[in-house]
């Protein structure tokens, strides 16, 4: 397979590969690990990875750090100061405007950074309009992680993210561009080897949470 095929996986952080808990939910913050072994998991793939994700790029660094996701696991972590930048680049002040901060503003970016289009582009998140609005950019493939969380027993619904990086290059040759998956759930009980004690709360007082908080307050549009 030649490096242009290689499948690219776009891959958010929470909801997907971390939760983490709210101090206002009763119990103290704390960064919990929804899949074993992640880095062994990417770097074991045939296919490159690519971390997209709203967190800044302190907190990012923060969570994979945490979870044990080195830097020779992921080609790059696109963060919400490079999605601003990469908007600000293309000149779609409108559409984040009414918007928001698209994940999809960083496309171009990634194509540069891979040297690879985006229809060998596969990602994974569990917000629906994160994935539509990537669909809708042309990237090859988006699957829907199907999170729950509970916490009162700590269980969670999560998915197997091995099996689905086994079955992403053939899933990339063998479907329409711009097919769409939901991912099979699977449920589980935190062990003690997923709760890091770790969290990001000291980093969260930041530009784009500032922002975040803002624009959910606003009432919307009918």
């Amino acid at each position: 397979m030649g490096l242009e095929n290689v499948p690219v996986l776009l891959l958010d952080l929470d909801g997907v590969v971390v939760h983490e808990l709210e101090s206002d939910c009763g119990k103290e913050s704390e960064i919990l690990l929804l899949h074993d072994n992640l880095g062994e998991i990417l770097s074991d793939s045939e296919n490159d990875t690519v971390v997209v994700t709203h967190r800044s790029s302190r907190e990012a660094a923060h969570i994979l750090k945490t979870v044990g996701i080195g830097t020779e696991d992921v080609m790059k972590v696109i963060a919400a100061e490079d999605i601003f930048a990469s908007a600000l680049r293309s000149k779609s002040y409108r559409k984040m405007m009414s918007k928001g901060l698209l994940k999809s503003f960083a496309l171009p970016m990634i194509e540069q950074i891979t040297g690879r289009s985006r229809n060998v582009f596969a990602m994974i998140d569990d917000k629906s309009h994160n994935l539509d609005a990537m669909r809708a950019a042309g990237i090859g493939l988006t699957a829907k992680a199907p999170f729950k969380f509970d916490d009162v027993d700590y269980s969670t619904v999560t998915f197997d993210l091995k099996s689905f990086l086994n079955q992403l290059p053939d899933l990339l040759s063998q479907i329409p561009l711009g097919a769409h998956v939901d991912l099979p759930a699977m449920s589980q009980s935190f062990t003690s080897d997923q709760r890091t004690g770790a969290s990001t709360k000291s980093l969260q007082d930041h530009m784009f949470n500032r922002v975040r908080r803002l624009r959910s307050s606003l009432p919307k549009a009918s």
